[in-house]
């Protein structure tokens, strides 16, 4: 444990040094694997999914903001749909300029949600996002969860059918489009993920914030059970077998979890032996509080000291003895 939170305090050290360059790395990293991952599943545009295309987009992503890159990362995706089919592309972009209008025009430090929902999904591992979220932001950030998975949805399409609309006619379009929307839009799996991971927000926001020992502990395993269980009983209700497996499920529940845990020892890592309660008043209130000590770990720091001993010469030995 001590191991670890020295790894933490360096981390932290190292990212308050030098944060204005790993930034980009981050922002290069992220838009890199994306592109792959689009590239790997729809990927129908070829001047898209050249390498040095891929790296020069990933190097645009890294010098610009967070939004603007979710941005990039979001044309590229609409180009490779534009390959296949020119109307579905169209209604993609509706989508994205109504999600841009009505939440992300004023709530950009959630933009991130829009490409990590579907990685994660094409990772097998959809639950972090929602317990992490849970975690870190507030219930607004459901909005952007749904978005993000309406945009899995869309390519999980494309995925699917990628071999037969490559090959469809243009009179063919509006089936590809008309398929393409009832995939989201009346299909019972995309509503009941949607609602599973609400609820896994609110559970674990609602159960994080009480004033209960390793409260963000027990939110986590909470959030992994609820999204495990839930996901679990609807994989019986309804054919589910394009998005989820059961070990799928499974294995998503206790990662999510894993990872819930090392995001609360790194971001909210805290002393319970050493919890103090105290109250004061004032005009209008009385106040009971309980304050619980982050722990913090002090590197030590090592001073060495050097120390040359006077080299003597033989005859200088010889003539101390003698004197002696």
């Amino acid at each position: 444990m001590l191991k670890l939170l020295m790894i933490r305090e360096k981390i932290k050290e190292i990212y308050s040094t030098k944060g204005v360059f790993i930034d980009p790395v981050i922002r290069f990293l992220i838009t890199l694997v994306s592109l792959l991952i689009i590239n790997s599943q729809i990927g129908a545009l070829a001047i898209l999914t050249s390498p040095v295309v891929v790296i020069g987009l990933s190097a645009v992503g890294a010098i610009l903001t967070k939004k603007f890159a979710v941005m990039l990362i979001l044309v590229c995706m609409i180009g490779h749909i534009y390959a296949i089919d020119a109307f579905s592309a169209l209604v993609v972009l509706v989508s994205y300029i109504i999600m841009y209008l009505l939440f992300f025009r004023f709530s950009s430090k959630y933009s991130y949600v829009l490409v990590a929902v579907p990685l994660l999904f094409f990772a097998k591992i959809p639950f972090v996002m929602p317990v992490l979220l849970g975690l870190m932001a507030s219930p607004v950030a459901i909005i952007p969860m749904v978005f993000g998975t309406l945009i899995y949805f869309y390519l999980n399409y494309f995925t699917l059918n990628y071999d037969k609309l490559i090959s469809a006619n243009s009179e063919e379009a509006t089936d590809t489009i008309m398929n393409m929307v009832n995939n989201v839009f009346k299909n019972p799996t995309f509503f009941y993920t949607v609602m599973v991971f609400a609820l896994v927000i609110g559970l674990v926001y609602f159960v994080k914030r009480l004033s209960v020992d390793y409260s963000w502990l027990v939110s986590a395993i909470a959030g992994g059970l609820l999204a495990t269980l839930a996901m679990l009983i609807g994989c019986n209700l309804f054919d589910m077998s394009t998005v989820y497996t059961m070990p799928m499920v499974i294995v998503g529940g206790l990662v999510s979890t894993i990872l819930a845990w090392l995001l609360q020892f790194f971001v909210h890592s805290v002393d319970y032996s050493r919890t103090e309660y105290t109250q004061f008043e004032d005009d209008e209130y009385y106040y009971y509080v309980k304050a619980v000590p982050k722990i913090q770990v002090v590197s030590a720091e090592k001073n060495i000291k050097r120390i040359n001993a006077r080299k003597v010469s033989a005859g200088t030995k010889n003539k101390d003895k003698r004197r002696r």
